[in-house]
């Protein structure tokens, strides 16, 4: 399925927009009923935004039929499963092309119909007959009077109603399809190191299962533990790239690996990098991460890389910060400090 994360926070980031010009408007309105004079306009401003506010999400919702019915079209037709070249790739723009549209006609028009009943309503018009003055909520109650299942007409706000049961069934519609997909193209195990991991539950999409903050089974955590933990890496490396390539196959999919702390060493330089370990997750919303393996290197004259040091240490269960803040070189000893300058641990390296 084509749809991931961004498409929320673009529409996240859209309601977010439109809520500060709301506040904008409200405030202009405030002004306005400073002034006696301009106090009916300021009413009927401020009416206007507050209205539009529900109408938007209700014709949003109304539009999610369409939706749903152009998304089914396009996943039986193979268009966003299929190749990702030519006629494929056309009909599933046209496909994403179609949905925006519908989207954003179905905004607009809550925006205006919900300006304009609420403009109507703070002028001193009764509800609903500002209701009744709407042509889109007219058409709407028409439209579901010629429905098989409705034996008499449809006022403006009792197409409302209908409307919002319709909203309500084809969000648990949504829900549903959403389950049963995963269920059918979903998958609860992962592949490292040439064994198969149980996840804690099925995932279709790999965003889904890195953003889970408890995405493996509790089962599992021990057994990831030990081979990341006994993973063997090399000594020496021709480059950082070389490095980098066999720390990779160590790394857990969907777990980080990064830089550490850098070292203070006059004259010698060192590279820390780290990789998290899977632990049980003891709640909330935190991942499952309390422990890291580190390594650290040592860059040579020739550009090569040696590997001074190799440990995995556990995190504080109850702080946001890593057990090592602080790396310094110490008449040949690596000291490692956490962030009240505790010393954690002590290395001896060649000189």
């Amino acid at each position: 399925m084509p749809f991931h994360h961004p498409v929320v926070l673009v529409y996240l980031l859209a309601v977010a927009a439109y809520v500060a010009f709301g506040v904008f408007v409200l405030a202009a309105a405030l002004l306005l009923a400073l002034r006696l004079g301009s106090r009916r306009a300021a009413r009927r401003l401020a009416g206007g935004i507050t209205g539009s506010f529900p109408f938007l999400f209700f014709f949003q919702g109304l539009s999610l039929p369409a939706l749903m019915a152009i998304a089914a079209v396009a996943f039986f037709l193979g268009i966003w499963d299929g190749p990702t070249y030519g006629p494929n790739v056309i009909a599933g723009f046209a496909a994403l092309g179609m949905m925006l549209a519908v989207f954003v006609a179905a905004s607009i028009t809550g925006v205006i119909v919900g300006w304009r009943v609420g403009a109507r309503a703070a002028s001193g018009m009764p509800v609903r007959d500002a209701l009744r003055a709407s042509p889109a909520l007219k058409l709407l109650a028409s439209s579901l009077a010629r429905l098989p299942v409705l034996s008499e007409d449809v006022s403006p706000e009792r197409g409302i109603v209908i409307g919002l049961g319709i909203i309500v069934l084809t969000a648990g519609g949504l829900a549903f399809a959403h389950m049963a997909y995963v269920e059918a193209y979903g998958s609860d195990e992962m592949d490292y190191r040439g064994e198969k991991i149980r996840l804690a539950k099925k995932y279709v999409d790999y965003d889904d299962y890195k953003n889970a903050p408890r995405n493996l089974a509790s089962s599992e955590i021990p057994r990831i533990e030990k081979m990341m933990t006994e993973a063997p890496i090399g000594s020496n490396f021709a480059s950082w790239s070389d490095f980098v390539r066999q720390a990779s196959a160590i790394k857990f999919p969907g777990y980080g690996m990064g830089p550490g702390p850098k070292v203070v060493a006059a004259g010698r330089e060192f590279i820390v990098e780290f990789i998290e370990i899977p632990q049980v997750s003891t709640g909330g919303y935190f991942p499952q991460v309390s422990k890291g393996r580190y390594f650290i290197l040592e860059k040579m004259v020739d550009g090569t890389l040696r590997l001074v040091d190799d440990f995995v240490i556990q995190h504080p269960a109850s702080s946001a910060f890593w057990a090592i803040s602080s790396v310094r070189l110490v008449d040949n000893r690596l000291v490692y400090s956490d962030r009240q300058s505790k010393i954690v641990r002590e290395t001896p390296i060649a000189p």
